[in-house]
């Protein structure tokens, strides 16, 4: 069902919640790739109880309709649904195949991806090592652009806070011209865009 699905809204519905239930207010949003996604969509659905918002940061935003990336678009594919399988999955480790598409994936996503913590395609290794996480990876992708995406991008103009929209300026995954349109779209936002800098400012250029 809609309401259950690994969507957009799901994530928004449970983000709502937990503001609520921890009573925050005088909030600064901060929302990365995916997240700023969820955080722009948050902000343009009902709020029954919506706090004090102070303003928005978003990093490399999944913000419009965009290219998904190869290594989900495999997860999500029919023959990802074998890694739902231990035996198959245990075996792709063994052989390395896990392994070399996590340090693909992770060389995508930082120009320099000798500044990546050393444990990083580790613990990517271990959140995957489950077929409860693939399910929800999958999912998660075959949801990933909502049917009413379009009528949310509308709906940015209404967006009345302060907005840092900061990029990677070598995004490989999603090209910094969102971030052009998303400062043109968000009145008053302002746009940073890092050097030498992939999809990951926070991972790549922290101090930055």
């Amino acid at each position: 069902p809609p309401d259950e699905r690994y969507g957009a809204d799901l994530h928004v519905q449970h983000l709502q919640r937990l503001v609520s239930e921890l009573g925050l207010c005088n909030l600064v949003l901060v929302g990365s790739s995916l997240g700023g996604g969820i955080v722009l969509r948050m902000l343009c659905v009902p709020w029954s109880d919506r706090p004090t918002l102070l303003g928005l940061i978003l990093e490399g935003a999944a913000a419009y309709n965009h290219q998904i990336p190869l290594m989900m678009r495999q997860l999500a594919a029919p023959a990802g649904r074998l890694l739902m399988v231990e035996w198959i999955r245990k075996q792709a480790g063994k052989l390395g195949l896990a392994r070399r598409t996590v340090d693909r994936s992770i060389r995508r996503c930082f120009f320099d991806p000798g500044t990546a913590a050393p444990d990083l395609a580790d613990r990517y290794l271990e959140i995957l090592d489950s077929s409860r996480a693939i399910h929800a990876y999958r999912e998660t992708v075959r949801n990933l652009v909502p049917a009413d995406m379009e009528k949310v991008v509308q709906r940015y103009c209404h967006i009345d806070m302060p907005t840092l929209v900061c990029w990677g300026q070598n995004d490989q995954i999603i090209s910094p011209l969102y971030g052009q349109r998303l400062v043109a779209d968000i009145a008053g936002a302002q746009l940073t865009l890092i050097e030498d800098c992939g999809h990951a400012p926070h991972l790549e250029q922290p101090a930055r």
